[in-house]
C-alpha cells in the first residue's frame, strides 16, 4: 500500500499561520500520525540471490569487449529491482523504503554501464567476474538480511530535530539563512567579487577560485559552510507543497536552490547535485498525503531531466557551463558518451578482486580508519591517511587520477567477501532505522532529515566517502534545529 497517514484530517498537518498578525513561532504539540511500508523483505531476500546465482552462470568465458556481460548484469539487476518492481502499482511510495533503495543501488553505481555495453574488462578473467557478481549479491543480499532486525531507537538529538514546530515563516528563514552560509563558501574566495564568480562559469573546473587541491589548508573549514545549501532543495520542495509554487517564499527559495545548485555545478561534481536535487523531489513527493501516480510520473519526469542534466555536466565541466550556450562549443568527442554514463566501477572492482589477496594484502582497519577521519582537516592533522592501504591506480600504471571502485569494492578490498557481507548488514541497519523516522509523521523537519540521509545512502554506494560527505547536509539541518529550539527557550 502507498505509505500515507492514518486518522488525520488536513488541518493537523496543516503548517499553521496567523491570518491577521505577524506569525509567532511557538511550540506546540504536533499531531504525529504513522506512515505504513509495503515491503516485501523475504522476496527481496531471495531475488537478490537468485538474480546473483544466475548472474554468475550467464558470465562468458571473456569479457574484454564491451556488451560481453549485458545479459548478467540484467539478470542481476532484475533480482535486485524485484521489489520496487513488486510494489510499483499497488504501493508506489514504498519504492523510497531506505531497505529497497540501499539494496538495488548497485543497480545504478555499477551494472548499468555493463547493461548498456558502456566498456570490456581487457584480460580480467572469468572467475574473477564471477566473484564481482558474488561480491555484489553478498551485499544486496545482507542490506535486506539486515532489514529483518529490530531497528534502534532514533538518538534523542535526531528526533528533537525531525520534531521541532515550524511555521512557514520560520522554514523560510531557515532556508534563507541556509543559503547565506552556503553561499559564503564560494563568495569568500572571489573576495565577494561578481564578475569573478560569473567567470568560473567559463572555465573549466579547476579554475574556480573556490576550488582547491586534494589536501587542502585551512580553506577546507569553507566546505563545512556549504553543506548548509544540501537542506535549501528540501526546505523549498515542501513549501511548494504547502504553500503552492508560486507563493513569494517559494519563488525566493527557489531561486537561492538555483543559485546554489549552479555554483556547485562549477565543481563537476554530479553525485553533489543529484543528491541535492534528489531529497528534495523525494521531499516534495513524501510531503503529500497521498501521493498519487500523477505525482511518481511527475517525479520521474524530472528524475530524467536531472539524469540528462548530470550528463551534460561530464561534457562541460572541462570546458565551462556557458559553453553549452554557445554556437560553437570546443569539447573533447570522448567527453560526449553515447550512453548514460556512470562510472567504470565493476571494471575497478574485478581489477581489485584480480590483486586482493594475491598480489597485495587486504587493508583491514586501515580503510575504516580512512573514512573515519574525513571529517578531520588535514591542517590540523598533517598525518592524515592519504589513501586506505592500497592505491588502485599505481597497480594500474596511472597516475595523477583518482579511481572510483564502489562501496562494495572498498568492502571487498579491506576484509574480502566478509567485509562485504558486513558492509551490507550495517548499510541495511542504518537504512531500517531510517525509515523510523517517518513513523510519526511528515513534519518539516522528520521529512528533511529523512531525504537527505536517503541520498547520502544511495550516494554512499559509490565510496565510504562520499556517505559520510553526503550525511553533512543532514547535520547542518540538525544543527539550526538545534540552535532554533535553543533560542526559543531563551
Amino acid at each position: 500500500m502507498i505509505p500515507t497517514p492514518t486518522e488525520v484530517s488536513p488541518e493537523d498537518l496543516a503548517i499553521p499561520e496567523a491570518p491577521k498578525m505577524p506569525e509567532v513561532d511557538r511550540p506546540r504539540a504536533q499531531a504525529f500520525v504513522p506512515w505504513r511500508w509495503d515491503v516485501h523483505r523475504r522476496l527481496g531476500l531471495c531475488a537478490a540471490m537468485a538474480g546473483t546465482l544466475v548472474a554468475i552462470i550467464l558470465v562468458p568465458k571473456y569479457c574484454d569487449v564491451p556488451g560481453r556481460l549485458t545479459w548478467a548484469a540484467l539478470a542481476m539487476s532484475l533480482g535486485l529491482l524485484a521489489v520496487p518492481l513488486r510494489v510499483m502499482f499497488k504501493s508506489p511510495g514504498s519504492i523510497l523504503h531506505p531497505v529497497v533503495v540501499t539494496a538495488a543501488a548497485p543497480v545504478y553505481w555499477l551494472l548499468l554501464d555493463l547493461i548498456q555495453g558502456t566498456y570490456g574488462l581487457g584480460a580480467i578473467t572469468q572467475p574473477v567476474v564471477r566473484f564481482a557478481f558474488l561480491a555484489i549479491g553478498l551485499f544486496s543480499a545482507s542490506v535486506w538480511l539486515a532489514s529483518f532486525a529490530r531497528p534502534r531507537r532514533i538518538p534523542g538529538l535526531i528526533k528533537g530535530a525531525a520534531t521541532i514546530a515550524l511555521s512557514a515563516s520560520t522554514l523560510y528563514g531557515i532556508g534563507v539563512v541556509a543559503f547565506i552560509l552556503a553561499f559564503l563558501r564560494f563568495a569568500i574566495p572571489a573576495e565577494f567579487n561578481p564578475g569573478v564568480m560569473l567567470a568560473a562559469f567559463s572555465d573549466n573546473r579547476w579554475a574556480a577560485p573556490w576550488s582547491r587541491g586534494s589536501l587542502g589548508g585551512w580553506d577546507a573549514f569553507l566546505d563545512h559552510l556549504s553543506y548548509f545549501g544540501y537542506i535549501l532543495p528540501p526546505i523549498t520542495a515542501f513549501l511548494a507543497r504547502r504553500k503552492g509554487l508560486f507563493h513569494w517564499r517559494t519563488l525566493v527559495l527557489l531561486a537561492f536552490t538555483l543559485i546554489i545548485l549552479a555554483l556547485f555545478s562549477t565543481g563537476g561534481g554530479r553525485r553533489i547535485i543529484g543528491v541535492m536535487a534528489g531529497s528534495g523531489l523525494v521531499v516534495w513527493l513524501l510531503s503529500s498525503r497521498r501521493p498519487s501516480r500523477k505525482d511518481f510520473l511527475v517525479l520521474g519526469a524530472l528524475g530524467a531531466g536531472l539524469l540528462m542534466f548530470m550528463q551534460s555536466m561530464l561534457v562541460y565541466r572541462g570546458v565551462g557551463i556557458t559553453a553549452a550556450f554557445a554556437e560553437e562549443a570546443v569539447v573533447d568527442e570522448e567527453d560526449e558518451p553515447e550512453q548514460l554514463r556512470v562510472d567504470d566501477n565493476f571494471l575497478r572492482l574485478t581489477q581489485v578482486i584480480h590483486i586482493i589477496p594475491n598480489l597485495h594484502p587486504h587493508t583491514g582497519l586501515e580503510y575504516v580508519l580512512w573514512v573515519a577521519v574525513r571529517p578531520v582537516p588535514r591542517v590540523l592533522w598533517p598525518g592524515k591517511p592519504l589513501d586506505p592501504g592500497f592505491d588502485l591506480p599505481s597497480f594500474q600504471g596511472m597516475r595523477g587520477v583518482s579511481l572510483s571502485m564502489s562501496l562494495v569494492g572498498e568492502l571487498y578490498m579491506a576484509f574480502g567477501f566478509l567485509g562485504c557481507v558486513g558492509g551490507g548488514l550495517l548499510m541495511g541497519y542504518l537504512a531500517n532505522s531510517l525509515a523510523q523516522l517517518l513513523s510519526r509523521g511528515a513534519t518539516p523537519g522528520a521529512l528533511i532529515i529523512f531525504g537527505g540521509s536517503l541520498l547520502a545512502l544511495f550516494a554512499g554506494m559509490r565510496s565510504g566517502i562520499e556517505l559520510i560527505l553526503m550525511s553533512y547536509g543532514v547535520l547542518a539541518w540538525i544543527s539550526l534545529a538545534w540552535v532554533l529550539r535553543k533560542a526559543r527557550m531563551q
